[in-house]
């Protein structure tokens, strides 16, 4: 008997549809993104995990620079990001955050605070006299006492809040007294433990956003359909057993002969036997499974072939575009700033001015970077707020 063979039609597939970035969805997905680094962000200053604080905190910074404009929900969350970072350098004074290099990275964590703190919290008064009190103790434990006197004056001032406290520091900055038995009721480590109890009230809080969210419904729904597959094979078992019971001696007889038949067979044999067994198993468990979850995997394939032809095309065009283009000088990629490039800018505009960017290019060393590169890059961080508005020298 000849074989008849069908030719295979092709389905005429959509025309790929061009995607355009909407700037609310963006805005949306990145603020999602946000949230997540900025859980993570938190988690790895709860357990202590400097290496991974500074992975997560790297990552939400180029995120920050990618937004294409800023939310409440994104500036609170940008806020807790920078609050944690200072933190983590509270004792390097020598770290600078904002365009006053005087400042220490505890008073730039003060300034963060004020910003993201609820009145009348009790946990979140204790962080800002905690902040206060070790702004100056840190100081003073690095025997920097004319540092300490400026620190208090920039935090206090003339300012008549928390007078006792107030005057009870400026008695332990006049004595020079950096073990004091009031700095020993309210350490360091004190400050930091305060920290984590808000940290982990923003994972609380972080762990109910979208992508959690998303995340979390994808691997229930992986775990159910391990159960299902789990339970679907013990059923097939159990109904063979039954099978097999239910068999007369003799037939029972006949297939012990059988099988001591089968001894002698080359390996491969009893493999295919073994394969064929699986194959049936497999096949009762897929026959088992919901019209929805087939017409899902349709759609999936359907969704994935268009993927490889629209990518095909754009492959196509690409290439056509190189070609077109190849006279043609080849445009810069958009390299995001580092925290050292930031770093220069900031001391070079506090050393030169606002507005004289080639005098700060040709000073500090950039990375391929242009004196307009420079102006867009300190407008981005007067705009997320990582400077102050005072940019004279």
């Amino acid at each position: 008997m000849k074989r008849q063979f069908v030719p295979f039609e092709e389905e005429k597939e959509d025309e790929p549809v061009s995607y355009t970035m909407d700037p609310a969805a963006d805005s949306l997905a990145c603020g999602w993104m946000l949230d997540f680094f900025c859980l993570n962000l938190c988690q790895a200053f709860c357990e202590d995990d400097i290496e991974e604080f500074k992975r997560n905190r790297n990552i939400a910074e180029a995120i920050i620079h990618g937004l294409s404009r800023l939310t409440a929900h994104h500036l609170r969350t940008i806020y807790v990001c920078q609050f944690l970072t200072r933190i983590v350098e509270g004792k390097t004074l020598d770290a600078q955050f904002e365009s006053d290099a005087r400042l220490t990275p505890l008073e730039s964590a003060l300034m963060i605070w004020n910003k993201i703190r609820k009145e009348k919290e009790t946990l979140h008064d204790q962080i800002h006299h905690l902040l206060e009190i070790q702004a100056v103790a840190v100081c003073m434990e690095k025997a920097s006492y004319k540092e300490a006197e400026g620190v208090f004056e920039r935090i206090f001032g003339d300012t008549e809040d928390d007078k006792p406290l107030k005057m009870k520091l400026l008695m332990i900055i006049n004595k020079k007294d950096p073990y004091h038995p009031f700095f020993q009721c309210f350490t360091y480590k004190c400050m930091i433990d305060r920290v984590k109890i808000y940290a982990n009230q923003v994972l609380t809080e972080k762990s109910s956003s979208f992508l959690m969210k998303a995340a979390l419904k994808v691997v229930e729904s992986k775990k159910d359909e391990e159960i299902f597959v789990e339970s679907s094979s013990s059923e097939t078992e159990n109904s063979e057993k039954q099978n097999a019971n239910l068999e007369s001696p003799a037939s029972s007889t006949s297939v012990t002969r059988s099988h001591e038949s089968l001894l002698p067979l080359s390996q491969n044999v009893l493999e295919n036997s073994q394969h064929q067994d699986f194959d049936e198993t497999r096949i009762k468990i897929r026959s088992r499974r919901s019209k929805r979850t087939l017409q899902s995997l349709k759609n999936s394939i359907k969704s994935t072939k268009k993927h490889i032809i629209t990518t095909k095309d754009s492959n196509k065009n690409k290439a056509n575009n190189e070609t077109n283009t190849s006279e043609r000088p080849r445009r810069w990629k958009r390299r995001a700033w580092s925290w050292d490039e930031d770093k220069k800018l900031k001391s070079g505009v506090k050393k030169y001015g606002e507005g004289h960017w080639q005098k700060i290019l040709s000073t500090y060393t950039f990375c391929s970077r242009t004196n307009v590169m420079l102006k867009d890059r300190w407008r981005t961080l007067k705009k997320l707020e990582l400077v102050s508005s005072d940019s004279e020298p």
